[in-house]
């Protein structure tokens, strides 16, 4: 049996029950006045939301790793929840009880806000730990042209192979090969080209999409052979008019080649004229 006075009574009915229940108490059950007596009134009393914890968002993950964050929570008055997620490195997460997010690195506490309509706000924390992933950079490894060989003739088509470069860790890798000379050459492991006459720079340039790695080396590619320019007089012909005199109009048939360059201009000249 509950004994006290009116305010006893109101006090516990307070305690027992919820918002908008009208609670009958006979009056005997607190020792009042002889007989019984009936107090009626609705109780204004707000319950604050119950959350659950975020014990199974704890653990380490990735940089790059997407982390699912969620909670349950509901509020016993039927009030509409607010949700805010904190981090004390990147800040305010989000407003939604559920979303997905990828973390820099860094050891993180997450504390989630939920709040009800009348402001009962309860608090939830968690510490989760991203790891920064370290990259190894690529491996660069070229089998031709054959580092023995420095020099080609002109015109030839030089193989290029770097076919057994490769990434330690998997990640799939580009290329990109240039010449000082000649510029971009090539965007493949394997391809062939023919320099123009010079001393070439050549650069290849591997990336894993992290970490660029490249290495240099020489190819020389030589001129053709020197030829001299050579002159075929045709007409006259010379066989035929040595040692004799020419008079009248006389007419001058012939060619001219030069193998190792153009032919700019040829002279005709009588009697050293």
């Amino acid at each position: 049996m509950h004994t006290g006075n009116l305010a006893d009574a109101l006090n516990y009915a307070i305690l027992s029950h919820k918002t908008g229940e009208t609670t009958s108490i006979p009056a005997s059950l607190y020792s009042f006045s002889p007989g019984e007596v009936l107090v009626n009134w609705t109780i204004d009393y707000d319950f604050p939301p119950v959350v659950g914890n975020l014990s199974h968002l704890a653990g380490n993950y990735e940089e790059t790793q997407a982390i699912f964050f969620n909670i349950s929570a509901t509020d016993p008055d039927g009030d509409d929840l607010t949700f805010n997620w904190y981090s004390n490195i990147s800040g305010f997460l989000s407003n939604m009880p559920n979303f997905t997010l990828a973390l820099p690195p860094g050891v993180h506490e997450i504390t989630l806000n939920v709040t009800d309509a009348h402001n009962h706000t309860v608090t939830r924390s968690v510490v989760i730990v991203v790891n920064k992933i370290e990259n190894n950079p690529p491996v660069i490894v070229i089998s031709k042209p054959n580092s023995n060989i420095s020099s080609f003739p002109f015109n030839t088509l030089i193989e290029f192979d770097a076919s057994a470069s490769y990434d330690t860790d998997g990640d799939s890798i580009t290329f990109l090969w240039t010449s000082n000379i000649s510029g971009i050459i090539g965007d493949t492991s394997t391809f062939s080209f023919a320099l123009s006459v010079g001393t070439h720079l050549i650069n290849l340039t591997i990336s894993d999409g992290k970490t660029n790695v490249s290495t240099e080396f020489l190819i020389v590619v030589l001129p053709p052979p020197y030829l001299a320019p050579s002159i075929n007089i045709v007409e006259p012909n010379p066989s035929l008019i040595e040692n004799q005199a020419l008079k009248g109009i006389i007419y001058i048939n012939g060619t001219a080649s030069f193998p190792s360059g153009n032919i700019r201009r040829v002279d005709y000249r009588i009697d050293g004229g």
